[in-house]
């Protein structure tokens, strides 16, 4: 960790979660770029160690196509899909395994960030389906997994999709549901960022997830 003078980024690969409400002692805000390894961290409600840190951070690497579809090559992994439930970030970290993010808060500065994980089982694909876009969200402190399936032969047209609430207890597990009560989930699939809204307050139908793809936009 360093404290950072370095240009935060500012495009539209970039996701900004709370930690906690906002009014929490320890709140504090997480900038990430979906696309590097990096991320930049500050506790809003940090008095005189108010200010922003800059953390590298290594969760692994995964096999990707290259561009011709033939080779697979190497990657690092970074973030996807991250949501924070009572100061701890959440994200999809493999098929079996939920990442944790926490920072370290000792009276003074953030000195350390701290990752872990936790065994869960992987949702269920659908018949067909090999592909999902996959989002977390944390509305009313409870944590929400939502998945887009597809086939590979067709990324334009969903085969279905689902609702999954985390069950903390041991062990943990994705439980489906099909309410998601008072609220309208909002997702954007090219980054997997996503957000919730109160449907009474906003004068939209409850029960409901708007989705953005790459190629169309759709509601559930």
């Amino acid at each position: 960790m360093v404290e950072t003078g370095d240009e935060i980024p500012d495009n539209k690969r970039s996701s900004c979660p709370l930690s906690d409400d906002v009014a929490s002692p320890t709140c504090g805000v997480l900038i990430y770029d979906t696309a590097m390894p990096n991320m930049w961290y500050c506790r809003i409600n940090g008095g005189g160690s108010r200010g922003w840190f800059s953390y590298d951070y290594d969760i692994g690497s995964r096999d990707i196509p290259d561009e011709t579809y033939e080779n697979l090559v190497d990657q690092q992994k970074t973030f996807h899909a991250i949501a924070s439930v009572k100061g701890r970030f959440y994200f999809i970290d493999s098929a079996n395994t939920v990442g944790m993010l926490e920072f370290a808060v000792d009276g003074g500065d953030e000195t350390e960030s701290r990752f872990g994980h936790m065994d869960v089982a992987q949702v269920e694909f659908p018949d067909g389906s090999a592909a999902a876009d996959m989002f977390m969200l944390e509305p009313g402190g409870e944590l929400f997994h939502v998945c887009i399936f597809y086939t590979l032969s067709c990324l334009d047209a969903p085969t279905g999709f689902s609702v999954y609430m985390m069950d903390f207890s041991e062990p943990a597990a994705w439980r489906k549901t099909d309410d998601i009560g008072d609220r309208v989930f909002l997702l954007q699939g090219e980054f997997s960022t996503s957000s919730s809204c109160s449907a009474s307050e906003c004068g939209m139908r409850r029960n409901l997830v708007y989705w953005k793809s790459a190629f169309f936009c759709c509601d559930r």
